[in-house]
């Protein structure tokens, strides 16, 4: 589990090894990163395979609204890669857990308000 970079380097382990790792929280993930690389591997990868379940999420007010279209890019380059998920073969609420936070920064303390139903999803505690 990881947030920012962190959240890249979260899901990319969990893509190269989900025999190590079966479960990546991946909050509020740096997917811009090298001109948005990581979603195009995964888009390109045919034998996808990755962790047994992904948490996803994303605040609304993380990031640049670069194109004025009252999204933030932050936001549009996350639910890009859910839906890729989904066409990947992931379910939404069984092994995809997505999550926007409304009014949500980009910031540990907003961060922690999701750590809990993280766990919760993953762990059970």
């Amino acid at each position: 589990m990881g947030s920012s970079l962190g959240g890249l380097c979260s899901l990319y382990m969990g893509w190269k090894y989900p025999d190590v790792f079966s479960n990546a929280g991946v909050i509020s993930p740096s997917l811009w990163w090298n001109d948005r690389d990581i979603l195009h591997a995964i888009k390109e990868d045919e034998d996808f395979d990755g962790p047994d379940k992904i948490w996803l999420d994303i605040g609304t007010e993380e990031g640049e609204d670069e194109d004025n279209d009252n999204i933030s890019e932050s936001v549009e380059n996350t639910r890009c890669l859910g839906e890729l998920l989904l066409e990947k073969g992931y379910i939404l609420n069984e092994n995809l857990f997505y999550f926007e936070d409304e009014g949500a920064d980009h910031s540990e303390s907003a961060w922690s308000n999701r750590v809990g139903q993280i766990l919760l999803t993953f762990y059970g505690i």
